[in-house]
């Protein structure tokens, strides 16, 4: 499956010709990584995000693609608890009922590129133990925030400012997909658009953000979106008590964090 799109188009013919020079338009190789970013675009410039939404829904039956989808979300709002940062990342193959799930929790608050970079780590570190390498020969980590992309596409090593610690670490895991040979495309996928894998790293990145064990619904502006946001919690309580309920997929996943601990 091909997973990058053509970049903007040389001269002043282009349709994008008017945008700022720092938006990503089609696929672009990353400055100082191997990997490369994409961002669809609609011929005013504007993102396009049917466009975004139709290729996550097309890698997902695509067996020879490893597609990680990753958030980040911040419980910064609520006063009674502590100001955590959740970071997810969701995947699975096409014959299987269930997205896993991986996470983290990180107990201090975040700015939103930054957030969103962690998660993108996660779906990195996640894939390098997930991958089959016999059967996935390229990974796409797909995340919802322009913004972060956008940075993931221009930083400078010793230049990322705030960021620069999370950069570091992308670009480890970059290196390491590098040396196996394996490209990497970092994609934008518009949030909350009924894609599965995306709604459930979203939860999932959600409750890592809170100490609370009950559902968190996102807030009130997206208050039309809680009934699927709710089933999404569902699957990812039944995908846990699947894992719980069977010795050896419990063995095997206390086994994957381990390696998951040690590249982090």
């Amino acid at each position: 499956m091909q997973t990058t799109g053509p970049g903007p188009a040389p001269g002043p013919a282009s349709a994008n010709a008017g945008l700022p020079i720092n938006h990503i338009i089609g696929t672009q190789q990353a400055r100082s990584l191997h990997l490369r970013v994409h961002a669809d675009r609609l011929p005013n410039g504007r993102l396009n995000h049917d466009a975004s939404v139709a290729f996550a829904n097309q890698a997902a039956g695509d067996s020879s693609t490893l597609v990680m989808y990753s958030d980040g979300s911040g419980n910064y709002r609520n006063h009674h608890e502590p100001q955590w940062t959740g970071v997810a990342v969701a995947w699975k193959r096409r014959d299987e009922l269930l997205y896993h799930v991986a996470g983290s929790t990180i107990p201090r608050p975040m700015e939103s590129d930054q957030m969103e970079i962690c998660a993108v780590n996660e779906g990195m570190s996640t894939a390098l133990v997930e991958r089959w390498s016999q059967v996935e020969s390229q990974v796409v980590v797909l995340m919802d925030n322009i913004i972060a992309l956008q940075v993931i596409r221009d930083w400078v090593p010793g230049q990322g400012g705030a960021n620069e610690r999370v950069l570091q670490r992308l670009k480890k895991y970059d290196d390491f997909f590098a040396a196996q040979g394996v490209p990497v495309v970092v994609r934008f996928l518009k949030g909350r658009r009924f894609v599965e894998g995306h709604d459930i790293a979203d939860v999932w990145a959600r409750q890592l953000s809170t100490p609370r064990e009950s559902f968190k619904h996102s807030g009130n502006q997206t208050q039309w979106y809680h009934a699927r946001e709710r089933h999404m919690f569902t699957k990812i309580m039944i995908w846990h008590k699947a894992v719980d309920d069977n010795d050896e997929l419990e063995g095997e996943w206390n086994r994957f964090e381990r390696r998951v601990a040690q590249q982090s």
